[in-house]
């Protein structure tokens, strides 16, 4: 079992590891355009503050890593994180025109966005 102060840890070593290969974003203007001006807001043990929207979707901001992401948590399975344009990006347009699936390490980099503020 993982203690609480490395769960919080995971968070700034994933950014630390990964996010040169996430794009920057907006918090502010997320939170306004997928959860509305006035999210219920809780808290995790291992250090993220997650924003309730009405519709399903919320932003899952991790404290450590200042990153976040955008869960529709009325989709099933294990892609439920959704791009700036409120898309699912499960899938991507190869050079020579041609849909293919993403790689899972592909999918969280167009999933997971640096906070820029």
């Amino acid at each position: 079992m993982v203690s609480v102060p490395q769960k919080i840890a995971q968070g700034a070593i994933r950014a630390q590891t990964y996010q040169k290969n996430w794009n920057e974003a907006n918090l502010s203007t997320t939170l306004r355009r997928f959860v509305g001006n006035n999210p219920k807001i809780s808290y995790t043990s291992s250090g993220k503050k997650i924003y309730h929207g009405n519709n399903g979707i919320r932003v899952v901001q991790d404290l450590n890593g200042n990153y976040f992401r955008i869960e529709d948590t009325k989709l099933s399975g294990s892609r439920k994180y959704l791009d700036l344009n409120g898309n699912v990006p499960n899938n991507k347009i190869s050079p020579n025109g041609k849909q293919q699936g993403r790689t899972p390490s592909k999918y969280n980099e167009v999933t997971h966005f640096r906070i820029k503020e």
